[in-house]
């Protein structure tokens, strides 16, 4: 993860308020503390895809990139992180082990919710 320029190892992942918005603060290696900024996509909904990855599609970034397609949503958020993570992972392929890590640290109660999110 990168923030303000600072690329920080996630170890932690917890969900809080902040200036009464929900947010995402991120636990690093340091053991500091960092909010996650606020950009285009809700970092709620990076982590439901980051569960989408490991729990629907095994890590394979090729399957949910088919899967995507064969439902004419190739320009939709889930297909951009698809695509990065392929790239990623052809360079990096330890990233599934961390991103297997964040998934484990922060199960979701509401396995209905991951499914109806992904079909």
């Amino acid at each position: 993860m990168r923030v303000r320029g600072l690329r920080l190892r996630v170890c932690d992942v917890e969900e809080i308020v902040d200036d009464g918005r929900p947010a995402l603060r991120v636990h690093t290696a340091r053991d500091n503390v960092v909010v996650m900024p606020p950009s285009s996509s809700s970092p709620i909904a990076d982590l439901f895809r980051y569960h989408a990855f490991v729990e629907r599609f095994g890590c394979d970034p090729e399957a949910w990139l088919a899967h995507l397609r064969a439902r004419g949503r190739e320009t939709s958020g889930d297909a951009r992180l698809a695509r990065w993570l392929r790239t990623r992972l052809r360079r990096d392929p330890n990233l599934v082990d961390a991103i297997r890590r964040l998934v484990a640290a922060t199960p979701l109660d509401d396995d209905d919710h991951l499914a109806k999110r992904t079909s």
